[in-house]
């Protein structure tokens, strides 16, 4: 029997004939607290060759007993669906949360769910789980119940964020207040919309500002108001990875548009999401996209005049601009006397051979190429020894490693981490020097791009690294929780590390230890010293 991707009732699931292990909760957002709970779950089932399900509910329960006043969803369960089967899920299970289902009594819950689906083998629940008539169920409850009936019961500790636990309600009052840094730390990845672009009034055009516009109304809205996003295309049926789609910086309104909509009231008109791009970018009508929400810049308002609105726009472009920010790469030589007569791009190209003439010529054109202080062109001639200076502009994203096919020695895999041996000579991550050939880059092709992002984007899933002429296992995160996770554990010292060295001659002493500065080279910059 196939197993299907999203069922509202247990019976299509009855006759399946491989153990579940079934992961239980509202799950909303699917945040780093949901995925502590979760991902044990696509572990275990996948390490025996066995199922993964969730049993989630739609709408939230609270429905059941305040009506339109209970919780509303930040998450539609058609998204919620298919983030939960790239996490590795089998099966999604929504449930609606009616009369009959809330009167089960705890101590009948698992016997309730075993009579449901009879392969049931685990279930797995946050340390705060409750359940049952009056929610009198906890997790002893089912610990205490799926002994009897051979249930292993899985308990998982709320993950905390500075002390405080994550949770689904506190990114409800950060998203209802537009603190979209902090919604996003929260869930673990980058709230977002997505859907086909809509034809408009064309007002944005005429103001000098082309939008692209969505009807997007989440139950769990986010303050009406002007964002700094980034949005990318979706193209039908794409298998991109994070690492392959091409992203662009926009601005966003998400509102009821007072300014243009003055003689309406507020209850008649339905959000519109209109995004303008920062960047060039073209779309057509129908065209689906998917929008990232990244910074908060100001209230929705209702201005005097569609001229005044027209400055402000120009004002908040200004603002979600200063928001996405460059860096600079700074590159310095001293150039020898052997290099003497030699054009300064020619140096800069023998020096530097891993930057590329384009850009190079960029530092050139806007004035960022100097010889001992004063600013030259590409054509001059070094004429005595002293210090050539480049200064690159670089977008956070210009230096994103891409995906490269290099064999990897693969000594365990699963959905939260894969370990590496990693060979002798090669890089561990993009730096100073580099080419395309260090293990971050084979593992983006390798893990098809899903690897954790918590730290720069050189460097996705990397929490601890070996000097490139050291071999050995390298345990690389492919989710976020396990990113924090292991470096928790590095940094409480639970982690035991062996080193095996060739020693040249004979030492003094068994033991010891060197006490000495090390940086880089002053102008070698790929050599430390």
């Amino acid at each position: 029997m196939g197993v299907p991707l999203l069922t509202t009732e247990f019976a299509s699931l009855k006759a399946l004939n491989k153990p579940i292990h079934l992961a239980i909760g509202v799950f909303d957002g699917v945040h780093l607290g949901h995925l502590a709970v979760i991902e044990p779950a696509v572990s275990s089932a996948r390490s025996k060759g066995e199922l993964s399900a969730v049993l989630t509910f739609n709408p939230h329960p609270s429905r059941l007993f305040k009506g339109s006043k209970g919780t509303d969803l930040i998450m539609n369960i058609e998204d919620k669906s298919a983030f939960l089967h790239r996490l590795g899920i089998d099966c999604v299970i929504a449930k609606t949360f009616d009369a009959d289902f809330a009167s089960i009594p705890a101590e009948s819950f698992l016997a309730y769910l075993l009579d449901a689906l009879p392969k049931l083998k685990a279930v797995y629940v946050g340390e705060n789980f409750r359940f049952g008539s009056n929610r009198k169920g906890c997790v002893q409850t089912l610990i205490q119940t799926g002994s009897g009936l051979g249930i292993d019961v899985w308990s998982i500790d709320r993950i905390k964020q500075n002390g405080r636990s994550i949770s689904s309600t506190r990114i409800r009052e950060a998203l209802r207040g537009g603190q979209m840094e902090r919604v996003n730390a929260l869930l673990g990845y980058t709230y977002a919309s997505e859907g086909g672009i809509v034809k408009g009034a064309q007002l944005g055009t005429q103001l000098g500002f082309p939008t692209m516009n969505l009807n997007w109304s989440p139950e769990c809205a986010p303050l009406y108001g002007v964002y700094a996003v980034r949005f990318c295309l979706m193209e039908a049926n794409s298998e991109a990875t994070e690492n392959s789609i091409s992203w662009k910086q926009g601005i966003a309104n998400f509102g009821l548009r007072p300014t243009v909509n003055k003689c309406e009231s507020a209850s008649q008109l339905s959000p519109l999401l209109e995004v303008h791009a920062l960047e060039p970018f073209s779309a057509d009508l129908g065209d689906r996209i998917r929008v990232e929400w990244l910074h908060f810049i100001r209230e929705e308002q209702r201005f005097k005049s569609i001229e005044v609105l027209q400055k402000q726009i120009a004002l908040d472009c200004e603002c979600a601009k200063d928001f996405f920010p460059v860096s600079e790469r700074i590159l310095e030589y001293q150039v020898p006397e052997g290099l003497l007569g030699i054009r300064a791009d020619k140096v800069f190209a023998s020096a530097f051979d891993s930057i590329s003439r384009v850009r190079l010529q960029k530092a050139f054109d806007s004035g960022h190429v100097s010889f001992d202080g004063k600013v030259i062109d590409k054509r001059f001639k070094i004429n005595q020894c002293g210090c050539l200076r480049a200064v690159l502009i670089e977008s956070p994203t210009e230096n994103k490693p891409v995906a490269i096919s290099i064999p990897l020695d693969i000594r365990y895999e699963d959905a939260s981490i894969v370990v590496i041996n990693k060979a002798s000579g090669m890089v561990t991550h993009p730096g100073n020097g580099t080419g395309e050939d260090t293990l971050v880059h084979a593992l983006l092709n390798h893990c098809k791009g899903v690897l954790s992002s918590v730290g720069s984007p050189e460097r996705p899933g990397i929490v601890h690294r070996l000097d490139k002429d050291t071999s050995g296992l390298i345990v690389v995160a492919k989710t976020d929780l396990a990113h924090y996770k292991l470096a928790e554990a590095f940094s409480e010292r639970q982690v035991k590390k062996r080193y095996l060295a060739l020693i040249s001659g004979q030492p003094n002493l068994e033991s010891g230890s060197c006490h000495q500065r090390i940086g880089r080279h002053p102008t070698q910059r790929t050599k430390m010293a």
